[in-house]
């Protein structure tokens, strides 16, 4: 099969880069009118990726919004009935042994009101069903986190009824 000719593929750029654009301007615009993220917790075992999600939460808040990163669902606990979080970020694996399952537990028994993100760098179709349903907001592969699906799943916290963008997993 022969390959576009150099400037149709330089077309095909410009449209899925112009495409992109407007998608996050689209968002943005929506995150705006949504109710305010003032707070944000994430829950991850691997400081770097955590660090990683905080950035980008940090990114698309601005420099209003508090976001604090916890390792474990102790201090997790901790955070939550100290300042309740508007959006929590969960790792869907903490450890070796704490599935979300567990973990989705034990934030509605600390009082966690909203429901969390879950965020997973091991995402199956099968593994998204059963995240989806135990009631979380949104569930997201780790290597597709970027600031566009940062404010979907922040869109879809704040403002379940929208639903965020029609892109979801």
């Amino acid at each position: 099969m022969p390959h576009p000719p150099p400037m149709a593929r330089i077309a095909q750029v410009r449209r899925s880069g112009l495409d992109f654009l407007k998608e996050r301007s689209r968002l943005a615009l929506r995150l705006r009118d949504a109710p305010e993220v003032k707070s944000v917790l994430i829950i991850d075992d691997n400081q770097t990726e955590a660090q990683r999600i905080s950035v980008m939460v940090r990114l698309v808040l601005g420099d209003g919004a508090q976001v604090k990163t916890v390792r474990r669902l102790h201090d997790a606990k901790v955070e939550i009935q100290r300042s309740m979080p508007d959006v929590v970020f969960l790792d869907d694996r903490l450890g070796h042994s704490v599935a979300a399952e567990t973990s989705l537990q034990q934030l509605k028994a600390f009082g966690l009101k909203s429901s969390p993100v879950v965020m997973s760098g091991l995402l199956t179709r099968v593994r998204l069903v059963e995240l989806r349903r135990l009631g979380v907001a949104d569930v997201m592969h780790k290597d597709d986190i970027d600031a566009s699906r940062i404010m979907e799943a922040l869109l879809r916290v704040v403002d379940p009824s929208d639903g965020g963008s029609s892109k979801a997993g």
